[in-house]
């Protein structure tokens, strides 16, 4: 079986309320609490040093956890296993038949962790051992870029990464979620990774903006806390980037699946061709949301006020509950 390497504790995370008083637009109070650190309260007077040093302190303690990213199977598929082997069965009396026990996971790799279930991989057992002990520690945080990863608890080949995008590029301040599995060659073969915040690669006019809507509205598992948490924080960056999309924003419409730009009005008139009129109310829904997380909502049980069609990304890669 694998190896169960020791877990660390869960890291605390920040939670952000507000005395209902002043604008929405600012932080009013936030607290952290960190195992071996002070707890950071920022409110509507901190400067923008302050609220960076916040965010630093909380993803350094968020950054690395071991979690269950395993999926439990419905009564319902039981039963249906259950009936599928009794009628083997009845059909081949003389053969020798036991449930499937390997269980689902949360991940785009699924159906390759579920083979090597029951797999005993000494020399690649350790080397993930090792890796994974560095990067406990080691995962690069900062105010405009970090790397979050969540590790199955007992199977710490199953694992998924959250990273915020960079300053300076499209994808600044957006959450970017990745699948990855080590596999039985591990690691004399480069592991497996899927790029999972697409959509199935129908984002429209600005991907980034889309990826913010959908993981806001339906923020993907393990990584909801963080994902909320970061948006938190970064709620008076993220507007003031907004403004600067609005501002640069050329009005042209783009033609679906970003293939090109189509004729001025097709694709604006219900704001699903891209830029223009949609796109501007894309931007304030997204501000809308950002004001409502200051405020304590929650963003996940929000419907939408656009109207517009906004793609969630299948970030969770969540398999079918299959086999017997």
């Amino acid at each position: 079986m694998y190896q169960s390497l020791p877990r660390i504790p869960s890291k605390a995370r920040p939670t952000l309320g507000m005395s209902g008083q002043g604008s929405t637009s600012q932080l009013d109070s936030l607290e952290a609490t960190a195992a071996d650190t002070a707890a950071p309260t920022i409110t509507a007077e901190s400067s923008e040093e302050e609220i960076q040093k916040a965010y630093e302190e909380w993803a350094t303690n968020a950054r690395f956890e071991y979690c269950d990213l395993s999926i439990q199977p419905s009564a319902a598929v039981q039963e249906a296993r259950q009936r599928r082997i009794d009628e083997i069965a009845a059909n081949h009396p003389t053969l020798q038949l036991t449930p499937d026990d390997a269980p689902s996971y949360m991940s785009a790799y699924n159906q390759e962790a579920r083979m090597l279930t029951h797999s005993d991989i000494p020399k690649r057992n350790l080397a993930i051992a090792k890796e994974l002990a560095v990067l406990t520690t080691n995962l690069p945080v900062a105010w405009n870029s970090s790397i979050f990863l969540r590790v199955d608890e007992t199977r710490v080949d199953i694992i998924k990464a959250l990273i915020t995008g960079p300053e300076g590029t499209p994808y600044h301040n957006g959450c970017y979620l990745f699948d990855i599995f080590l596999g039985s060659s591990y690691n004399t073969a480069p592991p497996s990774v899927k790029y999972m915040t697409t959509n199935g690669g129908k984002f429209r006019f600005n991907p980034n903006l889309y990826a913010m809507l959908g993981n806001l509205k339906n923020p993907p598992e393990p990584f909801k806390d963080i994902i909320l948490t970061h948006f938190r924080l970064k709620a008076k960056s993220i507007k003031a980037q907004l403004d600067d999309w609005l501002t640069k924003d050329d009005g042209r419409a783009l033609a679906p699946l970003g293939s090109g730009y189509v004729t001025s009005n097709s694709g604006n008139a219900n704001g699903n061709g891209g830029s223009g009129t949609g796109f501007r109310r894309d931007v304030e829904e997204l501000k809308s949301l950002l004001d409502g997380l200051m405020r304590g909502e929650d963003p996940t049980v929000q419907p939408s006020s656009s109207g517009s069609a906004i793609p969630t990304p299948s970030a969770t890669g969540t398999p079918s509950e299959t086999g017997v």
